[in-house]
């Protein structure tokens, strides 16, 4: 699975919309568009981190480098 799977998989999870998810992270949805189908690939690791906040789990898993996990209070506390 891709970068852009795992957002979009995990963004319609969350029942969030393509304009939704952008105005959360600070983007535009033809960018979020762009991410999920993999006409941007190189997505920003300061986006990657707005992203993976915004559909309440880690960059790693975005990334494909960790199985997926909610993130918590304690997390955010490290």
């Amino acid at each position: 699975m891709t970068k852009g799977e795992r957002i979009s998989e995990l963004r319609n999870r969350r029942g969030l919309g393509l304009t939704e998810l952008a105005e959360r992270v600070g983007s535009t949805k033809q960018n979020i568009y762009k991410y999920e189908t993999g006409t941007v690939t190189n997505i920003p690791s300061d986006m990657i981190e707005r992203i993976a906040e915004a559909l309440n789990t880690t960059p790693a898993y975005l990334m494909g480098w960790e199985p997926e996990r909610r993130v918590t209070d304690a997390d955010r506390l490290l």
